[in-house]
C-alpha cells in the first residue's frame, strides 16, 4: 500500500532475511509491485548466491514480470536463466517454480508447450498449465506477439487442450480456466473443440476430481455460450464411530518433519467425523512422504496432498463441521475444500490468525507444540510421519 520508492530499501534489505517467509514475502512484492526500470536489477541480484533458491527464482520471476516485452534482448537473458535452473534443478517444487516463472514472457509459450513432463512429477505438470495461463493473462500479449499473434493464440490454445486431454487433474484444471480468458478469443478459435472438453469431463470422477470437474464444465458452458451451476457433491464418508470413541482430551497427533515435531491436541467435540477421519488416515500411514506443497507466509502451510500439487484427492469426502469456533490465533488446524463436503485429505495450519476463514473451513485441531517448526516450514519440506497417541483415561474409584 506504500509508494515503492519508500519501501525499495526495507523490501531489498528483507530479500537477506534469515526468515525465508519475510525473504518470500519481499520477493512476491517485487513480483507485483516492483519497479519496471528497475527489472534488470532484480536480474543481476538473483545472480548471487548466497541467496536462497527460492529468492534467487523469484527474482527472475520479478524483473520477467516488470521487464517490459519490448526488451526482447534483456527478456531473453531472464528466461535463459530461468531455463537453466529448471533444466539443472533436481528439486521438483524449485523446477515448479521457475518454469511458473517463465510464464511472464509470452514468447516462451512454444518453449513450454512443447515440453513433454509425462514423466515428471505432478507439481511440474501443473506449472506448466500454470506457465501458460499466465501467458494467456499477459496485458502485454498482443504487443509481445506482433503479427503472430492470431498463430500464437491458436499454438497456446492447442497446447491447453493437451493438457486437457492428458486427464491430469491440475492440468484439466488450470487449463479449463485458462480457455475461459475472453480476451483470448479461445471459444472461437477452437470452437470445434467442445467434443475434446465433454469427453474428458466424462473421464473425471466425482468428488475425487469436483475442483477440476466443475471447471471443465464452465469453460465448455462457455464455449457453448451457456451457464453452469457448480456441482456441490454429498459427502459418501461415513463417521467412523469406533474411533471417535476412542480419542479423548489427552488424544495426542504428532506430525514428523526433519526440522521438528509439531504435536496437535483434537476437537473431538465440535469435529468428530474430521478428527476420526485424520486418526484413520494417520494410523494407516497415509500421511507418510507427503509434502507440504503450499506454504503462504503468515497464512498457512498445507499438506496431505497425493499429488503434491494441491489437486490430489481419494475418491471420498467427507462432511463440512463448521461450528462457531473460528481461526482466530495461530496454529488452528483446519482441512482443505473445493467447496461444502469436499474434505478428504488435506489439512492446513494457520502462521496468524485467519478470520476470512471462518464459517467456510472446518477446525478440528490445534497446535500444542512446535509451532516454531510451524513457521519453519517450506514448501516441498516432507510429512515423515503423523503418530496418534489416545490413551485411556482412568477414572478415580477413590471413595
Amino acid at each position: 500500500n506504500f509508494d515503492y520508492i519508500s519501501v525499495k530499501v526495507p523490501a531489498l534489505t528483507a530479500l537477506r532475511s534469515s526468515n525465508l517467509h519475510i525473504a518470500n514475502t519481499a520477493v512476491q512484492y517485487l513480483t507485483t509491485y516492483g519497479n519496471s526500470r528497475e527489472a534488470n536489477s532484480y536480474r543481476r541480484l538473483a545472480k548471487d548466491t548466497t541467496l536462497h533458491p527460492q529468492i534467487q527464482i523469484g527474482l527472475l520471476a520479478a524483473a520477467n514480470s516488470k521487464m517490459p516485452s519490448y526488451f526482447v534482448e534483456y527478456k531473453g537473458r531472464i528466461n535463459f536463466d530461468l531455463r537453466r535452473i529448471y533444466e539443472s534443478t533436481e528439486d521438483s517444487y524449485l523446477r515448479a517454480q521457475a518454469l511458473t516463472a517463465m510464464g511472464y514472457f509470452p514468447r516462451m509459450y512454444r518453449y513450454i508447450g512443447e515440453l513433454d513432463l509425462s514423466a515428471e512429477a505432478p507439481v511440474i505438470q501443473t506449472a506448466k498449465m500454470e506457465a501458460l495461463r499466465l501467458i494467456c493473462r499477459d496485458a502485454a500479449f498482443r504487443a509481445a506477439m506482433g503479427t503472430s499473434v492470431n498463430r500464437a493464440t491458436r499454438e497456446i490454445g492447442a497446447y491447453l487442450l493437451k493438457g486437457i486431454e492428458s486427464g491430469d487433474v491440475g492440468q484439466v484444471a488450470i487449463a479449463s480456466s485458462a480457455l475461459r480468458m475472453p480476451e483470448r478469443n479461445f471459444a472461437t478459435i477452437l470452437v470445434d473443440s467442445v467434443g475434446i472438453l465433454e469427453t474428458a469431463l466424462a473421464n473425471l470422477e466425482i468428488p475425487k476430481e469436483i475442483e477440476a470437474y466443475n471447471e471443465l464444465n464452465q469453460t465448455i458452458a462457455f464455449f457453448k455460450g451457456t451457464t453452469y451451476e457448480e456441482t456441490k457433491p454429498d459427502f459418501n464418508h461415513s463417521i467412523k464411530w469406533d474411533i471417535v470413541d476412542r480419542v479423548n482430551e489427552k488424544a495426542r497427533a504428532t506430525i514428523k518433519t526433519a526440522k521438528g515435531d509439531i504435536t496437535l491436541k483434537f476437537y473431538k467435540s465440535l469435529a468428530p467425523a474430521t478428527v476420526a477421519n485424520f486418526v484413520q488416515l494417520a494410523e494407516s500411514g497415509y500421511f507418510n512422504g507427503k509434502n507440504f506443497h503450499r506454504v503462504v507466509p503468515n497464512f498457512v502451510i498445507q499438506g496431505g496432498c497425493n499429488r503434491g500439487d494441491g489437486y490430489g484427492a481419494e475418491s471420498f469426502s467427507i462432511r463440512s463441521e463448521l461450528p462457531p469456533i473460528r481461526y482466530e490465533r495461530e496454529g488452528m488446524i483446519g482441512m482443505a475444500s473445493a467447496g461444502l463436503h469436499t474434505e478428504g485429505t488435506q489439512f492446513f495450519i494457520t502462521h496468524s490468525p485467519a478470520l476470512h476463514l471462518n464459517g467456510k473451513y472446518t477446525i478440528f485441531a490445534e497446535v500444542v507444540n512446535g509451532m516454531q517448526v510451524v513457521h519453519d516450514i517450506q514448501v516441498g519440506d516432507k510429512i515423515e510421519s503423523i503418530s496418534v497417541e489416545l490413551p485411556e483415561i482412568v477414572e478415580n474409584t477413590e471413595s
